[in-house]
């Protein structure tokens, strides 16, 4: 308690057609990823759809709860977790901190500001970039982009595949030790860490 920074963001829109829902996850994660970036956080890639890691640990995960008008998102619910001063993981050998990285503290109030700057200016350049080029960016920060790594299915079917990328809509394209091209939504496949 008190060591990391968990909060949220309420965003309004007047105009932001639902399809386009991904871009909101895309310009989210790749502002925290500017911010840690900015504090010289080492290794640093975008875990599809919502986490980011340093190396092969999480050091924030993103969730998004967006409200629909119609065809159009009224407003988003952004919550972010980033790890900050946290030393100690009991049982989450996945997870790590800005502290675990660096051996530094930080002041959270100046970590909280500098990435609500970061956010305000992100949303004022939204109108002005293309969906393509979030959609370039993200992936080539992309964890285990172009690597076999192990999923799971819902049913609990395991694969190996080797991500090729995200589509428009979102989904995370796996290629199969077949060749095949695969499209998977949000809760239709898991990342197995280490295999398990």
């Amino acid at each position: 308690e008190g060591k990391n920074l968990t909060f949220s963001i309420l965003k309004r829109f007047e105009s932001f057609p639902a399809p386009r829902h991904f871009q909101l996850n895309m310009l989210v994660s790749l502002t925290v990823y500017r911010l840690l970036e900015s504090m010289q956080i080492p290794e640093l890639y975008l875990k599809w759809p919502n986490d980011i890691m340093s190396g092969s640990q999480k050091v924030c995960g993103i969730l998004l709860e967006n409200q629909l008008r119609g065809a159009e998102l009224s407003s988003s619910i952004i919550g972010i977790g980033l790890n900050v001063n946290q030393a100690e993981f009991e049982n989450l050998p996945a997870a790590t901190s800005l502290k675990k990285i660096t051996g530094k503290s930080y002041d959270l109030s100046e970590v909280l500001l500098t990435f609500i700057g970061l956010m305000q200016e992100a949303f004022k350049q939204m109108p002005h970039t293309s969906y393509g080029s979030y959609l370039r960016q993200y992936e080539e920060n992309l964890y285990l982009k172009g690597q076999p790594a192990p999923f799971e299915l819902p049913d609990g079917e395991r694969f190996v595949g080797t991500i090729r990328g995200v589509d428009p809509q979102g989904n995370l394209r796996l290629e199969l030790k077949s060749g095949e091209l695969r499209t998977y939504g949000f809760k239709e496949v898991r990342y197995l860490r280490d295999g398990t």
